[in-house]
């Protein structure tokens, strides 16, 4: 875990810094996540990941004013602290804010989004509006001030080939805000490893072996591990994101295409997080030395799966209790997307991430069989393969009104006819 700031993390799925719950995600899923909102509407995607942004960082502020290790800190200190140590680059030049209106800014270096640039018509945009309104929000909760009196604006992107990306934050009044909804779920949906008997066998001794691992972030406020940029992001957030997505797609005028198409891309997101982050874990040096040693069979998909569900609460992504040995029906427990979901007025199935990523996990060991390539690169041409042609794994959520958890089943099929043709995952 993180070095410098409190986070500490429980075996049910919940990574706290405070009572805030933070997941891991990395910069691939992160920017094909908010490409998805992008291409919505960009001004209206931009605004949006800003003002949950900003209410995240409030809170997070809120959390470390009470811890006394950090008093000794400038308002400007702990910013660049919590900014860095969450994975999300290296804040310079922050100017302190007016006390009434007008503007002030910063710079961020080695900016986590900047790695795979927003894109709107072949090209490139400002992609770090999530930060410049994180680092708003930390102001807003450090100097005493209400959420509703900054934004943040990022008017140059070392996405577009700026040497760092430059931020305005305007002082004023009546800014939008968005209410987070807090994700935490009732502690009966939380129940330890081993609530169903078919987990792996040695469950709890991988979680407790990946949980001690050091995802701790570098001079420049990446946190690079596995093959890719790790962050540490709030859960509100990602929950907020889709239902504001969800809730722009259904709007009046929408045509049920969209609908199908954002369910499609939510679910995507998940694909792209199971290839390139848990992809990138199976292959990796950590892996060897902290789950080989577990497995008595290091090349069985089936035992991989199962090894890799074992860790999702070291991920924050809740307990994940499958209810096959070989991980084609699961049980989600403390999952972050349902409850927040639901209370922003979402309803039915909505376990966008997590069906996306039991899909990608069943379809990365028994279909491109990532596990058996340790140390290799992992070719873009792959991931197509994986997901868009021939036969793979497709997962269902099959959760009803009656479950206290969410559930969903994995089936191998051929893709459905007329799929629609999706970008390459460098053009995000």
């Amino acid at each position: 875990m993180m070095e410098r700031i409190p986070l500490t993390a429980s075996p049910t799925g919940a990574v706290r810094f405070g009572k805030e719950r933070l997941l891991v995600h990395c910069h691939r899923y992160n920017q094909f996540l908010h490409q998805a909102l992008y291409d919505l509407e960009p001004s209206w995607a931009l605004a949006t990941m800003e003002q949950h942004a900003r209410s995240v960082g409030y809170r997070l502020a809120e959390e470390m004013v009470a811890v006394e290790d950090f008093d000794s800190l400038s308002a400007e200190e702990r910013v660049a602290l919590v900014v860095a140590e969450l994975g999300f680059g290296r804040v310079e030049n922050l100017q302190e804010l007016p006390q009434d209106n007008g503007k002030s800014g910063f710079d961020l270096a080695a900016s986590h989004f900047t790695a795979m640039p927003l894109v709107l018509h072949g090209e490139n945009g400002c992609s770090c509006a999530y930060t410049g309104g994180l680092v708003a929000g930390l102001l807003a909760g450090f100097e005493g001030r209400t959420l509703s009196s900054l934004q943040a604006k990022e008017v140059q992107c070392c996405g577009q080939g700026a040497k760092a990306c430059r931020f305005e934050i305007e002082v004023g009044s009546g800014f939008s805000v968005s209410d987070l909804p807090r994700t935490d779920a009732s502690p009966v949906q939380a129940p330890p490893l081993g609530f169903l008997g078919m987990e792996h066998p040695a469950a709890t001794k991988i979680l407790k072996e990946i949980s001690g691992l050091k995802f701790a972030s570098d001079g420049d406020g990446l946190i690079p591990a596995f093959g890719v940029h790790l962050a540490f992001q709030s859960s509100a957030y990602y929950a907020a994101l889709t239902a504001s997505y969800m809730q722009r797609v259904t709007r009046e005028g929408r045509k049920p295409e969209m609908v199908s198409r954002a369910e499609r891309m939510l679910a995507e997101a998940g694909h792209v997080c199971a290839f390139f982050t848990l992809g990138g874990i199976v292959r990796s040096m950590e892996w060897e030395a902290a789950v080989v040693p577990y497995l008595s069979d290091r090349e069985d998909a089936g035992e991989v799966v199962l090894a890799i569900m074992a860790i999702a609460p070291a991920l924050g992504w809740g307990t994940w209790a499958p209810q096959h040995p070989a991980g084609l029906s699961l049980a989600v427990h403390d999952g972050y997307e349902p409850k927040a979901c639901f209370d922003a007025g979402l309803q039915g199935k909505v376990s966008f991430f997590v069906r996306g990523a039991l899909n990608g996990l069943l379809n990365i060991t028994s279909k491109s069989e990532l596990h058996r390539q340790p140390g290799e690169a992992l070719p873009e041409s792959l991931y197509a393969e994986t997901f868009h042609a021939g036969a793979c794994w497709m997962t269902d959520e099959t959760t009803g009104e009656e479950d206290v958890v969410s559930r969903f089943a994995s089936r191998f099929r051929l893709p459905a006819p007329g799929a629609v043709a999706r970008r390459s995952i460098s053009e995000g």
